[in-house]
């Protein structure tokens, strides 16, 4: 990626981003770091309402990580159901609070490596427990949200989390922002194209290879919705094929036909 590139533009996306989300947060619900990492693993394929109205009877029931550890995984499992994937989540969860408990006191450790030790938790997860919970700005949390936003405006080429994320830091590594609020504006069928624009526009540097990308790449997805060609229509400079009628008239057997040989077995004494 060119650093100029994405570099020129960031200033105009990170004024319009705290006007727009002056009091950004993160948007699920949690009191400790516990609930933050319970709820951060509940979060995958699944919105933030919908894990906040989980946790809020959740985090009652298991107060700590080591009843969550205690649980018995059945009824862990029916407890975080309506997230999708439950029996996944519910074995990430135990196991996680299992490794707590036996290595770190019950408690979250506030470190990027120890963090990573833990069973089914990884960068992004770690990025966001660190960054909420104990205001440790270690990274970016790049998500399939910020992903995506992130291509579009031009300031990742990456496609893998970790490789965009360091693209960002590269990018971004003073600035201090939130990307809490990429789940009410990113959508990956309809994107926005006329906010991407207006930002272009607004860096009066921007390369044009950067717009003309852009530009291709619209074209490329409204090729897509194209309108089918009718039924029975043909393309230009070939003839539609006849269609030959099928005779429902039995034919008569003719001279030399099984009919002409039987009858002829008959005649004879």
């Amino acid at each position: 990626m060119s650093e100029s590139k994405g570099r020129q533009a960031l200033p105009v996306i990170l004024e319009r981003l705290h006007d727009t989300y002056p009091n950004a947060r993160y948007e699920l619900n949690w009191d400790d770091p516990v609930q933050l990492l319970v709820a951060t693993i509940l979060a995958a394929q699944c919105t933030d309402e919908r894990v906040n109205q989980v946790t809020a009877t959740l985090f009652k029931k298991y107060p700590d990580a080591r009843a969550y550890a205690d649980a018995d995984l059945d009824e862990l499992s029916e407890d975080v159901r309506p997230t999708g994937f439950f029996r996944e989540k519910a074995k990430a969860i135990q196991a996680t609070c299992e490794a707590l408990v036996q290595r770190f006191g019950g408690q979250v450790p506030p470190d990027m490596d120890d963090l990573l030790t833990l069973p089914r938790v990884a960068r992004k997860t770690a990025n966001v427990v660190l960054t909420n919970a104990y205001d440790i700005p270690s990274g970016i949390v790049v998500d399939t949200h910020v992903a995506r936003v992130a291509q579009r405006l031009g300031l990742a080429d990456e496609t893998k989390p970790e490789k965009i994320e360091t693209e960002l830091m590269e990018l971004c590594r003073r600035a201090s922002g939130s990307s809490s609020a990429r789940r009410s504006s990113c959508t990956a069928a309809t994107p926005a194209r006329q906010p991407i624009r207006n930002v272009q526009a607004a860096s009066s540097r921007t390369s044009a290879r950067s717009a003309g990308s852009m530009v291709r790449t619209q074209r490329r997805r409204a090729a897509r919705w194209r309108k089918p060609r009718a039924r029975g229509s043909h393309r230009p400079g070939k003839q539609a094929r006849p269609c030959r009628a099928k005779s429902r008239t039995r034919p008569r057997p003719g001279p030399g036909r099984v009919g002409d040989e039987r009858r002829h077995q008959r005649e004879v004494p």
